[in-house]
């Protein structure tokens, strides 16, 4: 494993949230200042096609990429942009909008 692949693997496996591929970026240039955007992307996309991680794709905003691999849901909101794990089989009821 190359040390860029290393790098953006620990920073998704120790993320809380669901980090974009720019956060990640941001994140891996504070331990390896040289780092390519490409080289993000590229391991990203490798690592989704290898089934490491998953991507979470929302129409008209960046991908976003989760460390868990237990088949999951994911919920949206509109809001403030956040998005969290839901568990299949679980609902959620949202509160009214303002």
């Amino acid at each position: 494993m190359t040390k860029q692949k290393l790098i953006i693997s620990q920073i998704v496996e120790n993320s809380c949230g669901h980090p974009t591929a720019e956060e990640i970026y941001l994140e891996a240039k504070k331990f390896l200042p040289s780092i390519a955007v490409g080289t993000v992307y590229r391991n990203l996309n490798r690592m989704v096609a290898d089934g490491e991680i998953r991507r979470i794709s929302i129409p008209g905003k960046p991908d976003h990429y989760d460390r868990i691999h237990v088949k999951h849901s994911h919920i949206w909101c509109i809001q403030c942009g956040k998005i969290s794990d839901v568990e299949n089989g679980l609902w959620v009821q949202l509160p009214d909008p303002l």
